[in-house]
């Protein structure tokens, strides 16, 4: 084992340093390192949050312009755009993952509570009438909240 650590030194050292700049790093700009999951990208209302297996994504062209971290209803499913790109351009989407996102300020959730897309407002609701199921609720948000933890899934009876 000595042999090896030593033919190996630059290695281990360099993987010690690097989980280093990560963990310090993720500390200093106030995400949990085994959490939070920054992707290229998705800057800005929403936080992707959650282990990366647990994210699925699509590649989708719109007929329309696609603008990054804007949810669209897009063949009878909520997805998140990745990246901003014109009109009847491949897109990236999310479809499935945890996500951190804006909710509807006098509207609490409940751990674990579905969660709905209202596309004429754009935003995320608890009333299911007219809207597209997202999700659920991973965790309470208070009514006064304006986020909530989603975690965004397909809906599986179209």
């Amino acid at each position: 084992m000595k042999h090896w650590i030593l033919n190996n030194q630059f290695s281990l050292i360099t993987f010690v340093a690097l989980a280093l700049v990560v963990l310090v790093g993720s500390f200093a700009f106030g995400a949990d390192p085994f959490t939070a999951l920054p992707m290229i990208g998705m800057a800005g209302a929403v936080t992707v949050r959650g282990p990366i297996d647990q994210l699925v994504t699509v590649k989708y062209t719109h007929t329309a312009a696609t603008v990054t971290d804007t949810f669209y209803l897009l063949g009878g499913r909520v997805l998140l755009a990745v990246n901003s790109v014109a009109a009847d351009a491949e897109n990236v989407f999310l479809i499935r993952g945890h996500v951190e996102v804006d909710k509807t300020a006098g509207t609490a959730w409940v751990g674990g509570q579905a969660i709905y897309w209202d596309d004429s407002e754009s935003e995320f609701t608890t009333v299911s009438t007219d809207n597209t199921k997202a999700g659920f609720a991973m965790e309470a948000a208070a009514s006064a909240a304006t986020a909530g933890q989603l975690f965004l899934e397909p809906a599986t009876n179209l």
